[in-house]
This record gives C-alpha cells, structure tokens and sequence, in this order.
C-alpha cells in the first residue's frame, strides 16, 4: 500500500514543467512580474500554473480542472486570449508605474502592484521565490 502512494505522490510530482530559474526568474518582485509576462506571452501555461502562481492557487486551479492538462488547456483556449492580453497589459502598465507596497500577513512577506484599482500580489515562498497570490485583487 505504501508502494502506491508513494508511486502516486511521484507520478504527480513528475507532472509538468521542472523549475526554471534561469528562463523565468524570481528572486525579486519585479522579476516575477516579467517572469509571469513572459510565460503568459509564450503562452507556456503549464509553467505559470505551477511555478508562478503561490502553490495553495496552483493546487487549486489544478483541482477545479482535474489535471494540470486541462487547466492548462482552458487557458489555451483561443476565448481566452482576448482576458489573457488583458492581464498581461495591466501587468506591463503596473511594471511602468514601478509603484508597489509591502507587508506581512501571518508571516508571509507580500508586495503589491497597482495599476488603478487593480492590484497584483505577490507572496514571498519559503524557497525565497515571489508567487502571484491569485486571491488578493483589492486592497483588504
């Protein structure tokens, strides 16, 4: 029994893209950002989903899918380029405007962009990485 799920806890693991920081670094904010600009416009879901996103969003989105497959598939959905553009303009306008706010929320390091009333939070991970927090959009 053991065997199994150790078999399934690897094979799930094994699922996707591995981490690449030297393709799209995180070790700063602003990086993140362009990091998440440059997987969105290379279209390279899988990786966004993954590594890009805090893992508890990641996990998730995965889950409302059913696999990394799928969710990576809805987003490739050529209906969704039009939002995905979108995203990606708010991202680059937040970039220019290089203004951002920092905190600490139950221990976790966050800083946040904002581009009129839309706001992007980034959490620190425990591996030092920023990982957009898909559930902060406003001011709390």
């Amino acid at each position: 029994m053991l065997v199994l799920i150790l078999a399934a806890t690897s094979a799930n693991a094994a699922e996707g893209a591995q981490l690449d920081a030297n393709k799209y670094p995180q070790e700063t904010p602003k990086k993140t950002l362009n990091s998440i600009l440059k997987a969105l416009d290379k279209r390279d879901f899988e990786y966004w989903i993954q590594y890009l996103i805090v893992p508890a969003d990641s996990k998730r989105i995965i889950a409302k899918h059913g696999s990394l497959a799928s969710a990576v598939l809805m987003n490739a959905d050529d209906k969704h380029t039009a939002r995905i553009q979108q995203q990606m303009e708010v991202i680059r306008e937040m970039l220019k405007a290089d203004s951002s706010t920092e905190g600490t929320d139950n221990g976790v390091k966050w800083t946040r962009f904002k581009d009129g009333d839309k706001i992007l939070q980034l959490d620190q991970q425990p591996d030092g990485r920023w990982c957009m927090n898909t559930r902060i959009t406003t001011d709390k």
